[in-house]
């Protein structure tokens, strides 16, 4: 009864629940039949659906991937469909309908599935250019943002409009493809990580061009990886976004509150758990590179591969999960009276919309 807030961890076979106001305390774990985890989705609250992306036994290699629907409120897998094309990160609309499917970057052939979010069947596509990667969806369900980090378009975020379901803007270029990204909550800006750069560019989701380039502080020496900034996050008020440095062990972390007329300024760094090594269990893509995401508070920062969760009052880890050290897959899920009312995405969008 009354009002909740919880930390969602998957990992290859596990659901994991933590109570965030609650010190962190497990809450359930729930087996799943989950091997090569790839991407997790959150519907809208009112359909009560998890959605978890992934490959099987082994890398997805642009063919048999899976998606599961999880029912948050019986917990029990609602569905699960089976693909002859492969899954990633994808992204679903707010209303919990659509879901566009990123093929993942071990895929070819530049096409992104839609599929009708409530039985997991493909209803369409969307020729891109690029092998799907991190997909992103607009707060207010208008439009959805596709990326990948190779192929003829993979330097240019593509807008699609989800009324007519085309392409109505490619915005860039990048310095090199688009790995983590995120939009605020007007959709005007986007935020881009791209494969071999420390850093991030702020674009211009309007213009569709690159506004900033922003290279972290120090040496880039990450060889684990193609991704040393595997991970960012803009807080929900959008004053500041949180960025990866895997070649520092770290999170940078910058003011944006004066874009676009401003570029964005270093505030500080935030030292980690070591990034080193692989996650396990894990059959696919195990080496740990990191993930970022904002409570819908914004008063914590959880940092997939470290297991660290930052408070950002005192910029300073506060708490560690052992199995987020094994994953990057995590959302948060607000209840009320034992129904979900709010959540996350995978991915830390600005949420400012007046």
């Amino acid at each position: 009864t009354g009002s909740a807030q919880y930390h969602y961890v998957v990992t290859d076979g596990s659901l994991y629940v933590y109570d965030i106001a609650g010190n962190y305390a497990l809450v359930k774990q729930v087996p799943l039949p989950i091997g090569s985890k790839r991407g997790l989705m959150q519907a809208a609250p009112s359909s009560n659906l998890l959605y978890i992306t992934y490959c099987g036994n082994s890398a997805c290699g642009g063919a048999h991937g899976s998606l599961l629907a999880y029912n948050l409120v019986t917990d029990q897998i609602a569905w699960i469909a089976n693909y002859t094309f492969g899954t990633d990160q994808a992204t679903i609309t707010p209303d919990g309908k659509t879901i566009y499917m990123a093929t993942g970057e071990d895929s070819s052939g530049g096409v992104t599935p839609i599929i009708d979010a409530t039985d997991g069947k493909p209803i369409g596509s969307i020729n891109t250019g690029t092998n799907g990667h991190d997909y992103v969806a607009a707060l207010d369900g208008t439009q959805v943002y596709l990326s990948g980090h190779s192929g003829p378009t993979s330097n240019y975020v593509q807008v699609v409009d989800t009324a007519t379901n085309q392409v109505i803007l490619e915005a860039g270029p990048t310095v090199n493809g688009v790995r983590p990204n995120t939009v605020n909550g007007k959709h005007t800006l986007s935020f881009t990580t791209s494969t071999n750069r420390c850093g991030f560019q702020v674009l211009d989701l309007s213009a569709g061009t690159v506004l900033y380039t922003v290279t972290l502080n120090g040496a880039c020496s990450w060889t684990a990886t193609d991704a040393p900034s595997h991970g960012i996050s803009l807080s929900p008020d959008e004053k500041q976004i949180y960025v990866m440095n895997a070649a520092a062990d770290a999170v940078d972390v910058y003011d944006v509150s004066g874009l676009p007329a401003s570029p964005p300024t270093f505030v500080t760094r935030v030292q980690l758990s070591s990034l080193a090594g692989s996650e396990s269990p894990c059959q696919s893509f195990c080496v740990r590179e990191g993930w970022l995401l904002h409570s819908l508070s914004g008063r914590n920062v959880w940092v997939g591969d470290t297991g660290d969760v930052i408070d950002t009052t005192t910029q300073q880890v506060v708490q560690h999960l052992d199995t987020l050290r094994n994953t990057r897959l995590m959302l948060e899920v607000d209840y009320n009276n034992g129904i979900p009312n709010a959540t996350t995405t995978r991915v830390g969008l600005g949420r400012v919309t007046g």
